[in-house]
Formats: structure tokens, sequence, C-alpha cells
């Protein structure tokens, strides 16, 4: 995934967000964020191709599902959030302020390919 295709998908990622949350909480939707969310659909499609467009801007929870949590890579790798967050950029986390968000598609090559540093790490039986 390039940069730009990334920053797409986390843009796209935190609009659906901030839409669910308010939704939840009851909290009015801005119109200028709804916007917001379809022209960075838009923006999404034509960046990854016709074959990911349905996928990408089809709905508002198409986002957050393409990226996990340190607590949930760690289940994935079956290792310790520790260990997960000092992997970090080599499994594919990106940082967002003080937290980390990590492709779905990358923990599940990782975990199911090159790297067996997890098993053999001293925290993954701490957990």
């Amino acid at each position: 995934m390039t940069g730009l295709s990334f920053d797409l998908v986390l843009a796209h990622w935190l609009a659906a967000t901030e839409i669910t949350r308010r939704q939840q909480h009851g909290l009015p939707v801005p119109e200028r964020l709804r916007t917001h969310l379809r022209a960075l659909g838009v923006a999404l499609a034509s960046a990854t191709g016709p074959a990911d467009a349905a996928t990408s801007a089809g709905s508002e929870s198409t986002g957050p599902d393409r990226f996990i949590t340190t607590a949930e890579a760690a289940a994935a790798l079956g290792c310790s959030t520790r260990h997960v967050r000092r992997l970090g950029q080599r499994i594919g986390g990106h940082r967002i302020g003080h937290r980390w968000l990590f492709d779905t598609d990358a923990i599940t090559e990782h975990r199911d390919g090159r790297n067996t540093e997890c098993d053999t790490h001293p925290d993954a039986d701490a957990r």
C-alpha cells in the first residue's frame, strides 16, 4: 500500500469512526462530515483502482475493518501487546498519536509467513 493510499484509508477510517461515535452517543452528524466521507471514498476508489472501489467506498464501516488495534494484533500473532508495539512498522503498524494501528493483511502475512519472532519472544507466555 502506498503512502497516499494509506493516508486516504486512514482519513476514511477516521471520518467513519467519528460518524459512528456521534451516532452511538446521540450527537448530530454534520452534513459536511458525511460529504467529506463520501469524497474520501471516491478519492480512495480512484487511488486504489476499480477492484477495491466497491469495497472501499461502498459503506461507512469498511475503513475500520482494515485496521486492528495493538491488542487485536497481539491476539492474532500470539504474543504480548508490548512485543507487538516493539515490532511496530516491521509488521505493518502505523503510529497515530499515542496509538498503533495495524493493517490486517500485513498481520496475516506476518503470522503465516516470514517470521517466527513472536513465537520465541519471552513476553509471549506473559500475556
